[in-house]
């Protein structure tokens, strides 16, 4: 892991860039003390985003199927 300041990132990009390649991850410290994180993002050969670069990263709550509340039929 390596953080740098906005000013060294920009001195610094094309060299960032392919060490988020080769799977380092990469801070990026903005003004405020935000932190960026360089994220690659595969692209199959004809742009199209690659599937399951996602994976592991996604959660779907365990009740996303459910009905909601205000569409579930009332009995009487």
């Amino acid at each position: 892991m390596k953080t740098f300041t906005i000013d060294e990132a920009q001195s610094n990009l094309v060299q960032l860039l392919k060490s988020v390649e080769q799977g380092e991850t990469v801070y990026i410290e903005g003004p405020d003390s935000s932190i960026f994180e360089l994220v690659l993002i595969a692209l199959a050969s004809d742009g199209a985003p690659k599937a399951g670069i996602m994976r592991g990263k996604v959660k779907i709550a365990a009740d996303f199927n459910d009905p909601l509340p205000e569409f579930q039929a009332t009995t009487k």
